[in-house]
């Protein structure tokens, strides 16, 4: 006979595995989310590069720090977007 004691350890231990597992699951699924988010603002940033690289000298002067402004602007909101997708995921990370 198998003691009781070993069946209930058992049990809570495959208890922990599955709930471990569905943890794991999730988290998975969130990063693959955070990994396409992260990829469309990689896109982002090389759209934005390539319009600041296609400025054109004949442009009116007084308008490009505008342009620039606005670019550098979008820039900046997407760089700030993969940080806290980058905090985020260390925060779902950490616990386990």
């Amino acid at each position: 006979m198998i003691p009781a004691a070993f069946l209930t350890c058992l049990k809570l231990f495959l208890s922990r595995c599955l709930k471990l597992t569905a943890g794991l699951t999730l988290l998975w699924a969130q990063a693959q989310a955070y990994q396409q988010q992260l990829l469309a603002l990689v896109a982002k940033v090389a759209q934005l590069r390539s319009q600041i690289g296609s400025v054109d000298a004949s442009e009116n002067l007084e308008a490009m720090p505008n342009r620039s402004l606005v670019v550098l602007s979008s820039v900046s909101r997407s760089f700030s977007g993969i940080r806290l997708l980058l905090v985020e995921l260390r925060l779902h990370i950490r616990p386990l």
